[in-house]
């Protein structure tokens, strides 16, 4: 699949972030999980326009509450904590 199609349809399905000026589309739902630290967090794993895997990090407010659904426990799902490139090249072969 081209990359950019693949990118395009990712970012439509599961919508997209900025990191450091790069643009990551997501390739899944944000879902809990706990970070290195065992604190909570949201993940999802992204792609940027040239087929690179990303890891994405989203922290819950200090007041969220647990019982809310997703949506509502992050400040601003643009706008994540962290990301990471993970693997070059990785949507290369698909």
């Amino acid at each position: 699949m081209n990359i950019k199609k693949l990118f395009d349809e990712s970012k439509k399905l599961y919508g997209s972030v900025l990191w450091d000026g790069i643009e990551l589309a997501l390739t899944q739902d944000p879902y809990p999980d706990t970070d290195y630290l065992d604190d909570e967090c949201f993940c999802a794993d992204a792609m940027d326009k040239d087929g690179n895997l990303w890891y994405v990090i989203w922290y819950p407010k200090d007041d969220a509450d647990k019982n809310d659904d997703y949506a509502s426990q992050v400040e601003d799902w643009d706008k994540p904590d962290f990301a990471a490139m993970v693997d070059k090249d990785y949507y290369l072969d698909w």
